[in-house]
């Protein structure tokens, strides 16, 4: 039997998966769940700024940082790979259940996101 014929589902068992996005965002908030959110994006603006602050000590010497050089390439894959990406897919995760944006709009901050992530790596890339 298909779902057209009386509603039923395709495989035994996936009638309790029925729902809609607003059923997943109207889920209770638990605390623990918006600590390790907010733990999470800390931690990846955290490893930004502490390889921000190495790189730029270590070529404030050679003139600073220059595009084509090591310093450019680590800043520009860890403002990719450590802070961009991260971020945007938390964003997509849990921005519309944990601060009630709408489905949209978390797909919008996480498409940006991910390019901006997509953008910082290529640049990365050409430096080396």
């Amino acid at each position: 039997m298909d779902s057209s014929e009386g509603g039923a589902p395709l495989l035994p068992g996936t009638e309790a998966r029925r729902g809609s996005l607003q059923d997943i965002s109207a889920a209770p908030r638990s605390a623990l769940t918006v600590a390790l959110v907010v733990a999470a994006h800390a931690l990846a603006v955290a490893t930004f700024l502490i390889i921000l602050v190495l790189i730029i000590q270590t070529y404030r010497p050679e003139g600073g940082l220059v595009f084509g050089s090591l310093g450019t390439h680590a800043l520009c894959m860890v403002s990719a790979f450590g802070l961009l990406s991260p971020v945007a897919t938390l964003a997509y995760q849990t921005y519309e259940s944990l601060l009630g944006v709408s489905h949209a709009t978390a797909k919008g901050i996480h498409a940006t996101l991910q390019t901006a992530a997509l953008v910082c790596g290529l640049v990365g890339f050409a430096a080396m």
